[in-house]
Protein backbone atom coordinates (compact mmCIF):
# COMPACT_ATOMS: atom_id res chain seq x y z
CA UNK A 1 0.00 0.00 0.00
CA UNK A 2 1.18 3.46 -0.78
CA UNK A 3 0.32 6.34 0.63
CA UNK A 4 0.68 10.16 1.04
CA UNK A 5 0.60 12.82 3.47
CA UNK A 6 -0.04 16.56 3.93
CA UNK A 7 -0.18 18.87 6.71
CA UNK A 8 -3.25 21.23 6.86
CA UNK A 9 -3.09 23.77 9.42
CA UNK A 10 -5.96 25.42 11.29
CA UNK A 11 -9.11 24.29 8.99
CA UNK A 12 -12.76 23.95 9.53
CA UNK A 13 -14.43 20.64 9.43
CA UNK A 14 -16.10 21.74 6.00
CA UNK A 15 -12.95 23.06 4.90
CA UNK A 16 -11.04 19.47 5.55
CA UNK A 17 -13.62 17.74 3.88
CA UNK A 18 -12.54 19.97 0.36
CA UNK A 19 -9.00 19.48 1.22
CA UNK A 20 -9.00 15.66 1.09
CA UNK A 21 -11.78 15.52 -1.88
CA UNK A 22 -8.79 17.97 -3.42
CA UNK A 23 -5.98 15.37 -2.62
CA UNK A 24 -7.84 12.29 -3.32
CA UNK A 25 -9.23 13.86 -6.77
CA UNK A 26 -13.09 13.29 -6.27
CA UNK A 27 -13.77 16.88 -8.78
CA UNK A 28 -17.30 16.43 -9.36
CA UNK A 29 -20.05 17.35 -6.43
CA UNK A 30 -23.70 17.28 -6.83
CA UNK A 31 -25.52 19.14 -4.10
CA UNK A 32 -28.86 20.71 -3.13
CA UNK A 33 -27.93 23.32 -0.46
CA UNK A 34 -28.65 23.03 3.25
CA UNK A 35 -28.17 24.62 6.40
CA UNK A 36 -26.55 21.74 8.21
CA UNK A 37 -23.37 22.04 5.89
CA UNK A 38 -22.99 25.47 5.07
CA UNK A 39 -18.92 25.09 5.89
CA UNK A 40 -18.55 22.27 3.14
CA UNK A 41 -19.90 25.00 0.81
CA UNK A 42 -18.19 27.57 1.77
CA UNK A 43 -14.96 25.56 1.13
CA UNK A 44 -16.41 24.47 -2.01
CA UNK A 45 -16.62 27.99 -2.67
CA UNK A 46 -13.39 28.52 -3.19
CA UNK A 47 -12.02 25.02 -4.66
CA UNK A 48 -10.33 25.38 -7.88
CA UNK A 49 -10.56 21.38 -8.59
CA UNK A 50 -14.03 20.48 -6.92
CA UNK A 51 -16.68 21.22 -9.90
CA UNK A 52 -19.89 21.83 -7.80
CA UNK A 53 -23.29 21.09 -9.64
CA UNK A 54 -26.43 22.64 -7.86
CA UNK A 55 -29.56 20.68 -8.63
CA UNK A 56 -33.33 21.29 -7.99
CA UNK A 57 -33.53 18.04 -6.15
CA UNK A 58 -31.71 15.02 -4.18
CA UNK A 59 -32.92 12.29 -6.21
CA UNK A 60 -31.43 14.52 -9.10
CA UNK A 61 -27.86 14.85 -6.93
CA UNK A 62 -27.97 11.38 -6.23
CA UNK A 63 -28.66 10.20 -9.98
CA UNK A 64 -26.06 12.91 -11.56
CA UNK A 65 -23.85 11.25 -9.42
CA UNK A 66 -24.46 7.90 -9.66
CA UNK A 67 -23.93 8.08 -13.82
CA UNK A 68 -21.46 10.07 -13.41
CA UNK A 69 -19.46 7.25 -11.48
CA UNK A 70 -20.81 5.09 -14.15
CA UNK A 71 -19.03 6.59 -16.92
CA UNK A 72 -15.87 7.28 -14.95
CA UNK A 73 -15.22 4.55 -12.90
CA UNK A 74 -14.78 6.99 -9.99
CA UNK A 75 -16.95 8.23 -7.33
CA UNK A 76 -18.68 11.54 -7.65
CA UNK A 77 -19.93 12.99 -4.46
CA UNK A 78 -23.50 14.13 -3.77
CA UNK A 79 -24.19 16.24 -0.60
CA UNK A 80 -27.65 16.72 0.97
CA UNK A 81 -28.86 17.73 4.41
CA UNK A 82 -30.56 15.83 7.28
CA UNK A 83 -34.06 14.45 7.40
CA UNK A 84 -36.02 15.44 4.07
CA UNK A 85 -33.21 15.77 1.79
CA UNK A 86 -31.30 12.69 3.30
CA UNK A 87 -35.05 10.59 2.25
CA UNK A 88 -35.11 12.26 -1.19
CA UNK A 89 -31.79 11.04 -1.80
CA UNK A 90 -32.40 6.92 -1.29
CA UNK A 91 -33.91 6.15 -4.81
CA UNK A 92 -30.23 7.10 -6.17
CA UNK A 93 -28.16 5.56 -3.60
CA UNK A 94 -30.58 2.21 -4.33
CA UNK A 95 -29.45 2.44 -7.60
CA UNK A 96 -25.99 2.87 -7.33
CA UNK A 97 -26.08 0.21 -4.88
CA UNK A 98 -27.53 -2.60 -7.43
CA UNK A 99 -25.28 -1.02 -10.04
CA UNK A 100 -22.38 -1.55 -8.51
CA UNK A 101 -21.45 2.12 -8.86
CA UNK A 102 -18.83 4.08 -6.68
CA UNK A 103 -20.59 6.84 -4.80
CA UNK A 104 -20.13 8.65 -1.98
CA UNK A 105 -23.16 10.49 0.01
CA UNK A 106 -22.43 13.18 2.59
CA UNK A 107 -25.34 14.54 4.80
CA UNK A 108 -25.64 17.03 7.44
CA UNK A 109 -27.01 16.19 10.24
CA UNK A 110 -28.20 17.90 13.85
CA UNK A 111 -25.23 18.77 15.86
CA UNK A 112 -24.28 16.57 18.39
CA UNK A 113 -25.63 18.01 20.95
CA UNK A 114 -29.22 17.82 20.04
CA UNK A 115 -29.14 13.78 18.97
CA UNK A 116 -32.12 11.81 20.35
CA UNK A 117 -34.74 14.64 20.96
CA UNK A 118 -36.49 14.94 18.10
CA UNK A 119 -34.87 17.92 17.34
CA UNK A 120 -35.40 19.68 13.77
CA UNK A 121 -35.08 17.20 10.66
CA UNK A 122 -33.26 14.72 12.84
CA UNK A 123 -32.89 11.54 11.02
CA UNK A 124 -30.99 8.07 11.67
CA UNK A 125 -28.89 7.60 8.92
CA UNK A 126 -28.42 3.49 9.55
CA UNK A 127 -32.16 2.76 10.11
CA UNK A 128 -32.95 4.81 6.93
CA UNK A 129 -29.70 3.56 4.53
CA UNK A 130 -28.44 0.35 6.46
CA UNK A 131 -30.12 -2.08 3.87
CA UNK A 132 -29.62 0.26 0.62
CA UNK A 133 -25.91 1.25 0.87
CA UNK A 134 -22.52 -0.52 1.19
CA UNK A 135 -22.43 1.12 4.73
CA UNK A 136 -23.41 4.15 7.05
CA UNK A 137 -20.70 5.71 8.66
CA UNK A 138 -21.11 8.54 11.12
CA UNK A 139 -18.11 11.09 12.03
CA UNK A 140 -18.66 11.06 15.39
CA UNK A 141 -15.84 13.50 16.29
CA UNK A 142 -13.18 16.48 14.26
CA UNK A 143 -10.36 14.41 15.30
CA UNK A 144 -11.96 11.28 13.31
CA UNK A 145 -13.43 13.11 9.97
CA UNK A 146 -10.76 13.02 7.62
CA UNK A 147 -9.71 9.32 8.71
CA UNK A 148 -13.77 8.46 8.31
CA UNK A 149 -14.03 9.98 4.74
CA UNK A 150 -11.14 7.86 3.59
CA UNK A 151 -12.40 4.74 5.04
CA UNK A 152 -15.71 5.62 3.09
CA UNK A 153 -13.82 6.11 -0.32
CA UNK A 154 -11.76 2.84 -0.20
CA UNK A 155 -15.54 0.88 0.59
CA UNK A 156 -16.85 2.74 -2.17
CA UNK A 157 -14.37 1.87 -4.67
CA UNK A 158 -12.95 -1.43 -3.48
CA UNK A 159 -14.28 -4.93 -3.64
CA UNK A 160 -17.71 -4.54 -5.17
CA UNK A 161 -18.30 -1.33 -5.56
CA UNK A 162 -21.08 0.86 -4.15
CA UNK A 163 -22.57 3.80 -2.17
CA UNK A 164 -21.17 4.91 1.26
CA UNK A 165 -23.13 7.38 3.18
CA UNK A 166 -21.25 9.49 5.62
CA UNK A 167 -22.99 11.71 8.27
CA UNK A 168 -21.95 15.31 9.64
CA UNK A 169 -22.98 16.36 12.65
CA UNK A 170 -23.14 20.20 11.75
CA UNK A 171 -20.81 20.73 14.87
CA UNK A 172 -17.70 18.96 13.56
CA UNK A 173 -18.56 20.88 10.23
CA UNK A 174 -17.07 24.27 12.36
CA UNK A 175 -15.03 22.79 14.82
CA UNK A 176 -10.99 23.60 13.63
CA UNK A 177 -8.12 21.53 13.62
CA UNK A 178 -4.58 21.20 12.66
CA UNK A 179 -4.11 17.35 11.02
CA UNK A 180 -2.78 15.89 8.81
CA UNK A 181 -4.37 13.98 5.39
CA UNK A 182 -3.32 10.66 4.60
CA UNK A 183 -4.32 8.97 1.38
CA UNK A 184 -3.63 5.52 0.34
CA UNK A 185 -3.13 3.99 -2.67
CA UNK A 186 -5.21 0.92 -3.90
CA UNK A 187 -4.12 -2.40 -2.94
CA UNK A 188 -6.13 -5.84 -3.52
CA UNK A 189 -3.19 -7.88 -1.19
CA UNK A 190 -4.68 -10.42 -3.47
CA UNK A 191 -0.98 -12.17 -4.27
CA UNK A 192 -2.28 -13.19 -7.86
CA UNK A 193 -4.71 -14.12 -10.04
CA UNK A 194 -6.65 -17.51 -8.74
CA UNK A 195 -6.11 -20.53 -10.95
CA UNK A 196 -8.54 -20.51 -14.05
CA UNK A 197 -8.16 -24.69 -14.72
CA UNK A 198 -11.46 -25.42 -13.29
CA UNK A 199 -12.87 -22.86 -15.67
CA UNK A 200 -11.28 -23.58 -18.68
CA UNK A 201 -11.92 -27.51 -18.53
CA UNK A 202 -15.76 -26.88 -17.85
CA UNK A 203 -15.66 -24.29 -21.03
CA UNK A 204 -13.56 -27.45 -23.43
CA UNK A 205 -15.89 -29.97 -22.46
CA UNK A 206 -19.42 -28.03 -22.37
CA UNK A 207 -21.46 -28.90 -25.46
CA UNK A 208 -23.39 -25.76 -25.30
CA UNK A 209 -21.35 -22.57 -23.73
CA UNK A 210 -22.10 -19.22 -23.74
CA UNK A 211 -20.51 -15.92 -22.08
CA UNK A 212 -22.39 -13.30 -20.53
CA UNK A 213 -20.98 -9.58 -20.02
CA UNK A 214 -21.92 -7.57 -16.88
CA UNK A 215 -19.03 -4.94 -16.87
CA UNK A 216 -18.51 -1.20 -17.47
CA UNK A 217 -20.76 0.00 -19.88
CA UNK A 218 -17.94 2.41 -21.23
CA UNK A 219 -16.05 -0.17 -23.18
CA UNK A 220 -12.37 -0.33 -22.58
CA UNK A 221 -9.70 -3.08 -22.58
CA UNK A 222 -11.92 -5.81 -20.58
CA UNK A 223 -14.73 -5.34 -23.46
CA UNK A 224 -12.02 -6.56 -25.99
CA UNK A 225 -10.83 -9.05 -24.20
CA UNK A 226 -14.56 -10.52 -23.39
CA UNK A 227 -15.11 -10.41 -27.04
CA UNK A 228 -12.04 -12.27 -28.41
CA UNK A 229 -12.73 -15.05 -25.76
CA UNK A 230 -15.82 -15.56 -27.41
CA UNK A 231 -14.49 -15.71 -31.23
CA UNK A 232 -11.49 -17.76 -29.64
CA UNK A 233 -14.23 -20.37 -28.43
CA UNK A 234 -16.50 -19.64 -31.32
CA UNK A 235 -19.57 -19.18 -28.70
CA UNK A 236 -22.17 -16.76 -28.49
CA UNK A 237 -21.81 -13.40 -26.83
CA UNK A 238 -24.57 -12.32 -24.64
CA UNK A 239 -25.37 -8.79 -22.84
CA UNK A 240 -26.59 -9.55 -19.24
CA UNK A 241 -29.84 -7.08 -17.85
CA UNK A 242 -28.73 -3.34 -18.84
CA UNK A 243 -25.64 -4.03 -19.71
CA UNK A 244 -26.44 -3.50 -23.18
CA UNK A 245 -22.79 -1.44 -23.74
CA UNK A 246 -20.69 -3.96 -21.80
CA UNK A 247 -19.55 -5.10 -25.52
CA UNK A 248 -19.47 -4.20 -28.96
CA UNK A 249 -22.89 -5.09 -29.94
CA UNK A 250 -21.04 -5.53 -33.46
CA UNK A 251 -19.10 -8.20 -32.89
CA UNK A 252 -20.14 -11.25 -34.77
CA UNK A 253 -20.71 -13.51 -31.65
CA UNK A 254 -23.31 -10.97 -30.54
CA UNK A 255 -26.98 -12.35 -30.24
CA UNK A 256 -28.62 -9.79 -27.91
CA UNK A 257 -28.86 -8.77 -24.04
CA UNK A 258 -30.72 -10.26 -21.71
CA UNK A 259 -34.18 -8.95 -19.65
CA UNK A 260 -37.29 -7.81 -19.21
CA UNK A 261 -38.64 -7.70 -23.21
CA UNK A 262 -35.40 -9.82 -24.62
CA UNK A 263 -35.94 -11.83 -27.85
CA UNK A 264 -36.84 -15.29 -27.13
CA UNK A 265 -33.86 -16.70 -29.14
CA UNK A 266 -31.51 -14.96 -26.78
CA UNK A 267 -32.71 -16.26 -23.77
CA UNK A 268 -33.67 -20.16 -25.09
CA UNK A 269 -29.67 -19.76 -25.86
CA UNK A 270 -28.81 -18.89 -22.69
CA UNK A 271 -30.90 -20.82 -20.77
CA UNK A 272 -30.12 -24.15 -22.96
CA UNK A 273 -26.39 -23.45 -22.10
CA UNK A 274 -24.45 -26.12 -20.04
CA UNK A 275 -21.51 -23.48 -18.97
CA UNK A 276 -21.61 -19.57 -18.56
CA UNK A 277 -18.74 -17.67 -18.18
CA UNK A 278 -20.02 -14.37 -16.48
CA UNK A 279 -18.09 -11.53 -16.42
CA UNK A 280 -18.55 -8.36 -14.35
CA UNK A 281 -21.22 -8.45 -11.66
CA UNK A 282 -23.39 -10.17 -13.87
CA UNK A 283 -25.75 -12.41 -12.13
CA UNK A 284 -29.02 -10.49 -10.43
CA UNK A 285 -32.22 -11.44 -10.16
CA UNK A 286 -33.89 -10.34 -13.92
CA UNK A 287 -30.87 -11.58 -15.93
CA UNK A 288 -31.36 -15.02 -14.08
CA UNK A 289 -35.14 -15.34 -14.44
CA UNK A 290 -35.49 -13.95 -18.25
CA UNK A 291 -33.30 -17.05 -19.78
CA UNK A 292 -34.72 -19.28 -16.40
CA UNK A 293 -30.76 -20.39 -16.28
CA UNK A 294 -28.88 -22.46 -14.99
CA UNK A 295 -30.07 -25.71 -16.40
CA UNK A 296 -29.63 -28.71 -14.40
CA UNK A 297 -26.20 -29.92 -14.37
CA UNK A 298 -24.98 -26.48 -15.94
CA UNK A 299 -22.46 -24.04 -14.16
CA UNK A 300 -22.28 -20.47 -13.68
CA UNK A 301 -18.46 -19.35 -13.65
CA UNK A 302 -18.31 -15.43 -12.82
CA UNK A 303 -15.25 -13.31 -12.96
CA UNK A 304 -15.87 -10.13 -11.14
CA UNK A 305 -13.33 -7.44 -8.90
CA UNK A 306 -15.15 -8.90 -5.70
CA UNK A 307 -17.53 -11.06 -4.11
CA UNK A 308 -21.13 -10.52 -4.80
CA UNK A 309 -23.53 -12.19 -3.49
CA UNK A 310 -25.91 -12.18 -6.69
CA UNK A 311 -24.34 -15.19 -7.86
CA UNK A 312 -25.01 -17.59 -4.51
CA UNK A 313 -28.67 -16.10 -4.68
CA UNK A 314 -29.42 -16.92 -8.24
CA UNK A 315 -27.55 -19.53 -8.78
CA UNK A 316 -27.01 -22.76 -6.53
CA UNK A 317 -24.09 -22.85 -4.42
CA UNK A 318 -23.30 -26.32 -6.30
CA UNK A 319 -23.82 -24.79 -9.33
CA UNK A 320 -21.83 -21.42 -8.93
CA UNK A 321 -18.05 -20.73 -9.61
CA UNK A 322 -16.98 -17.21 -8.30
CA UNK A 323 -13.41 -16.13 -9.40
CA UNK A 324 -12.69 -12.74 -7.14
CA UNK A 325 -10.17 -11.27 -10.28
CA UNK A 326 -10.20 -8.55 -13.24
CA UNK A 327 -13.04 -9.66 -15.50
CA UNK A 328 -10.48 -8.76 -18.77
CA UNK A 329 -7.84 -10.16 -17.08
CA UNK A 330 -9.47 -13.88 -16.94
CA UNK A 331 -10.96 -13.37 -20.69
CA UNK A 332 -7.25 -13.11 -21.77
CA UNK A 333 -6.19 -15.59 -19.55
CA UNK A 334 -9.16 -18.38 -20.94
CA UNK A 335 -8.35 -17.34 -24.38
CA UNK A 336 -4.56 -17.64 -24.40
CA UNK A 337 -5.26 -21.52 -22.87
CA UNK A 338 -7.79 -22.00 -25.51
CA UNK A 339 -5.58 -20.78 -28.38
CA UNK A 340 -2.39 -22.54 -27.11
CA UNK A 341 -4.09 -26.37 -27.06
CA UNK A 342 -5.31 -26.56 -30.45
CA UNK A 343 -6.90 -29.98 -30.47
CA UNK A 344 -9.41 -28.73 -28.25
CA UNK A 345 -12.91 -29.81 -28.82
CA UNK A 346 -13.98 -26.36 -29.24
CA UNK A 347 -11.81 -26.31 -32.62
CA UNK A 348 -14.68 -29.34 -33.45
CA UNK A 349 -17.87 -27.02 -32.02
CA UNK A 350 -19.46 -25.13 -35.10
CA UNK A 351 -19.47 -21.84 -33.91
CA UNK A 352 -23.28 -20.64 -32.61
CA UNK A 353 -23.49 -17.36 -33.91
CA UNK A 354 -26.67 -18.17 -36.13
CA UNK A 355 -28.78 -17.01 -33.38
CA UNK A 356 -27.32 -13.44 -33.67
CA UNK A 357 -30.63 -11.20 -32.83
CA UNK A 358 -32.58 -9.57 -35.52
CA UNK A 359 -32.32 -5.85 -34.42
CA UNK A 360 -35.70 -5.65 -36.92
CA UNK A 361 -36.60 -3.10 -40.05
CA UNK A 362 -40.31 -1.98 -39.72
CA UNK A 363 -42.76 -0.89 -42.56
CA UNK A 364 -42.57 2.36 -43.60
CA UNK A 365 -45.79 3.57 -43.01
CA UNK A 366 -47.79 6.30 -41.17
CA UNK A 367 -49.20 5.68 -38.77
CA UNK A 368 -50.40 7.75 -35.91
CA UNK A 369 -49.61 7.29 -32.62
CA UNK A 370 -46.16 6.08 -33.09
CA UNK A 371 -45.20 2.53 -32.95
CA UNK A 372 -42.75 2.36 -30.27
CA UNK A 373 -40.66 -0.28 -32.30
CA UNK A 374 -41.02 2.20 -35.42
CA UNK A 375 -39.51 4.74 -32.47
CA UNK A 376 -36.44 2.90 -31.82
CA UNK A 377 -35.45 1.12 -35.29
CA UNK A 378 -35.42 5.47 -36.20
CA UNK A 379 -33.82 6.47 -33.13
CA UNK A 380 -31.40 3.90 -33.39
CA UNK A 381 -30.50 5.30 -37.60
CA UNK A 382 -30.59 8.52 -35.26
CA UNK A 383 -28.29 7.75 -32.99
CA UNK A 384 -24.08 9.22 -33.38
CA UNK A 385 -21.73 6.26 -33.25
CA UNK A 386 -20.01 7.63 -29.78
CA UNK A 387 -23.80 8.93 -28.17
CA UNK A 388 -24.16 8.19 -23.98
CA UNK A 389 -27.64 6.69 -24.28
CA UNK A 390 -29.36 7.48 -20.12
CA UNK A 391 -32.89 5.27 -20.08
CA UNK A 392 -35.51 5.74 -17.43
CA UNK A 393 -37.12 2.20 -15.79
CA UNK A 394 -40.03 1.59 -18.02
CA UNK A 395 -41.98 -0.87 -20.42
CA UNK A 396 -40.52 0.98 -23.18
CA UNK A 397 -37.20 0.13 -22.86
CA UNK A 398 -38.08 -3.36 -24.06
CA UNK A 399 -38.40 -2.16 -27.48
CA UNK A 400 -34.64 -0.32 -26.85
CA UNK A 401 -33.15 -3.69 -25.74
CA UNK A 402 -34.34 -4.94 -29.09
CA UNK A 403 -33.95 -2.37 -31.87
CA UNK A 404 -30.89 0.29 -30.17
CA UNK A 405 -27.37 -1.12 -30.58
CA UNK A 406 -24.57 -0.27 -28.92
CA UNK A 407 -21.59 -0.81 -31.30
CA UNK A 408 -18.47 1.40 -31.92
CA UNK A 409 -18.31 3.59 -29.29
CA UNK A 410 -21.99 4.26 -27.61
CA UNK A 411 -22.52 3.63 -24.15
CA UNK A 412 -25.90 2.37 -22.53
CA UNK A 413 -26.40 3.79 -18.37
CA UNK A 414 -29.94 2.23 -16.93
CA UNK A 415 -30.59 1.58 -14.05
CA UNK A 416 -30.82 -2.01 -12.77
CA UNK A 417 -32.65 -1.50 -10.05
CA UNK A 418 -35.69 -0.16 -11.78
CA UNK A 419 -35.72 3.48 -10.83
CA UNK A 420 -37.77 5.79 -12.47
CA UNK A 421 -36.75 8.97 -13.04
CA UNK A 422 -33.15 8.29 -13.51
CA UNK A 423 -32.99 9.33 -17.78
CA UNK A 424 -32.66 13.36 -17.50
CA UNK A 425 -30.24 13.59 -13.91
CA UNK A 426 -28.62 10.83 -15.00
CA UNK A 427 -27.54 12.39 -18.79
CA UNK A 428 -26.71 15.72 -17.29
CA UNK A 429 -24.39 13.77 -15.09
CA UNK A 430 -22.66 11.78 -17.77
CA UNK A 431 -22.76 14.88 -19.74
CA UNK A 432 -20.26 16.16 -17.08
CA UNK A 433 -17.77 13.10 -17.11
CA UNK A 434 -17.87 13.35 -20.61
CA UNK A 435 -17.96 16.56 -22.07
CA UNK A 436 -18.59 16.96 -25.64
CA UNK A 437 -20.02 13.86 -26.79
CA UNK A 438 -24.17 13.94 -27.49
CA UNK A 439 -26.24 12.75 -24.09
CA UNK A 440 -29.75 11.01 -25.03
CA UNK A 441 -32.22 10.45 -22.36
CA UNK A 442 -34.75 8.46 -22.49
CA UNK A 443 -37.96 8.33 -20.57
CA UNK A 444 -41.82 7.00 -20.29
CA UNK A 445 -44.21 10.38 -19.05
CA UNK A 446 -44.00 8.45 -15.87
CA UNK A 447 -40.46 8.36 -15.00
CA UNK A 448 -39.69 11.54 -16.75
CA UNK A 449 -41.99 13.96 -14.57
CA UNK A 450 -40.53 12.51 -11.73
CA UNK A 451 -37.40 14.57 -12.44
CA UNK A 452 -38.24 16.69 -15.07
CA UNK A 453 -37.52 19.78 -13.39
CA UNK A 454 -33.83 18.80 -13.34
CA UNK A 455 -34.18 19.90 -17.42
CA UNK A 456 -33.57 23.35 -16.32
CA UNK A 457 -30.18 22.30 -14.93
CA UNK A 458 -29.30 20.99 -18.53
CA UNK A 459 -30.03 24.39 -19.54
CA UNK A 460 -28.60 26.49 -17.34
CA UNK A 461 -25.14 24.07 -17.86
CA UNK A 462 -25.87 24.36 -21.35
CA UNK A 463 -25.21 20.90 -22.14
CA UNK A 464 -26.40 18.55 -24.86
CA UNK A 465 -28.92 16.15 -23.31
CA UNK A 466 -31.36 15.24 -25.93
CA UNK A 467 -34.29 13.90 -23.95
CA UNK A 468 -37.08 11.59 -25.83
CA UNK A 469 -40.50 11.44 -23.84
CA UNK A 470 -42.30 8.03 -24.59
CA UNK A 471 -45.87 9.24 -23.51
CA UNK A 472 -48.35 6.24 -23.76
CA UNK A 473 -50.89 8.35 -20.49
CA UNK A 474 -49.94 5.34 -18.16
CA UNK A 475 -47.46 3.90 -15.74
CA UNK A 476 -46.73 1.33 -18.22
CA UNK A 477 -44.46 -1.55 -16.79
CA UNK A 478 -47.02 -1.50 -13.36
CA UNK A 479 -50.09 -1.69 -15.59
CA UNK A 480 -48.87 -4.68 -17.60
CA UNK A 481 -48.32 -6.31 -13.98
CA UNK A 482 -52.28 -5.13 -13.31
CA UNK A 483 -53.48 -6.39 -16.96
CA UNK A 484 -51.87 -10.10 -16.22
CA UNK A 485 -52.69 -10.28 -12.33
CA UNK A 486 -56.65 -8.73 -12.64
CA UNK A 487 -57.70 -8.53 -16.07
CA UNK A 488 -60.55 -6.01 -16.46
CA UNK A 489 -59.64 -4.17 -12.99
CA UNK A 490 -57.02 -1.52 -14.10
CA UNK A 491 -56.61 1.24 -11.52
CA UNK A 492 -54.54 4.05 -10.40
CA UNK A 493 -52.13 3.34 -12.88
CA UNK A 494 -53.45 5.78 -15.49
CA UNK A 495 -52.15 9.31 -16.37
CA UNK A 496 -53.73 12.11 -17.81
CA UNK A 497 -51.94 14.40 -21.14
CA UNK A 498 -49.34 16.40 -20.36
CA UNK A 499 -47.93 18.53 -23.16
CA UNK A 500 -43.77 18.11 -22.50
CA UNK A 501 -43.09 20.38 -25.54
CA UNK A 502 -44.56 23.43 -23.81
CA UNK A 503 -43.11 22.42 -20.46
CA UNK A 504 -39.45 21.91 -22.26
CA UNK A 505 -40.23 25.12 -23.81
CA UNK A 506 -40.68 26.61 -20.30
CA UNK A 507 -37.51 26.09 -19.61
CA UNK A 508 -36.25 27.72 -23.18
CA UNK A 509 -35.22 24.47 -24.50
CA UNK A 510 -36.34 23.42 -28.16
CA UNK A 511 -38.76 20.69 -28.48
CA UNK A 512 -41.19 19.00 -30.77
CA UNK A 513 -43.88 16.69 -30.66
CA UNK A 514 -44.37 13.64 -33.10
CA UNK A 515 -47.93 12.03 -32.66
CA UNK A 516 -47.42 9.99 -36.57
CA UNK A 517 -44.14 7.89 -37.43
CA UNK A 518 -43.40 9.99 -40.70
CA UNK A 519 -42.45 12.77 -38.00
CA UNK A 520 -40.05 10.88 -36.47
CA UNK A 521 -36.55 11.69 -38.20
CA UNK A 522 -37.29 15.28 -39.06
CA UNK A 523 -37.75 15.46 -35.27
CA UNK A 524 -35.08 13.72 -34.04
CA UNK A 525 -32.56 14.89 -36.52
CA UNK A 526 -33.29 18.57 -35.73
CA UNK A 527 -33.21 17.97 -32.10
CA UNK A 528 -29.36 15.95 -32.84
CA UNK A 529 -28.78 19.51 -34.52
CA UNK A 530 -29.17 21.59 -31.46
CA UNK A 531 -26.30 23.63 -29.44
CA UNK A 532 -27.45 22.71 -26.06
CA UNK A 533 -30.22 20.62 -24.47
CA UNK A 534 -33.70 19.78 -26.42
CA UNK A 535 -36.79 17.32 -25.82
CA UNK A 536 -38.83 15.01 -28.24
CA UNK A 537 -42.36 14.43 -27.29
CA UNK A 538 -43.62 11.37 -29.02
CA UNK A 539 -47.11 10.02 -28.39
CA UNK A 540 -47.74 6.39 -28.61
CA UNK A 541 -50.52 3.89 -28.09
CA UNK A 542 -51.52 2.81 -24.48
CA UNK A 543 -51.43 -1.07 -25.92
CA UNK A 544 -49.30 -3.25 -26.66
CA UNK A 545 -47.77 -3.16 -23.08
CA UNK A 546 -44.71 -5.77 -24.13
CA UNK A 547 -42.99 -6.11 -26.77
CA UNK A 548 -43.98 -9.44 -29.20
CA UNK A 549 -42.11 -12.68 -28.51
CA UNK A 550 -39.47 -13.66 -30.69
Amino acid sequence: MTSRAAAVADLTGGAAIVKWLERRQVTQVFQVPGESFLPILDGLRTSAEVHTVTNRHEAASAFAAEAYGKVTGRPAVCIVTRGPGAANLSIGLQTAAYDATPLLALIGLTPRSEEGGHAFQEIDLTSTFGSTVKRVLVASTRDVLVATLEQAYLLATTGRPGPVVVGLPTNILYERREECLTLHGATDGSGGEPDITEALAALESAVAPVVLAGTSPVRGQAARSICHLAKVAGIPLVGAWRSYSAVDNDSAEYIGALGLGAPRSVSDTVGSSDCILAFGFAIDQITARSAGFPRPGATVFQFAPGFDDGLVRHVHPSRAVQYVMDPGAAAEALAASLSGRGTSRLAERPARTGERRDHGTELERESSPVQTAVLMTKLNAVLPQDAIVVSDAGNFAQWLLRHVTFGADRVYLGPRNGAMGYAIPGAVGASLAAPGRPCWALCGDGGGLMTFHDLATAAQLRRKVRVVVIDNHAYGTIRARQEQEQPGSLFGTSLGPVDFAAVAAGFGIPSWTVVADGELLPALRAMSAVDGPGLVHVRVPERPLAAPAG
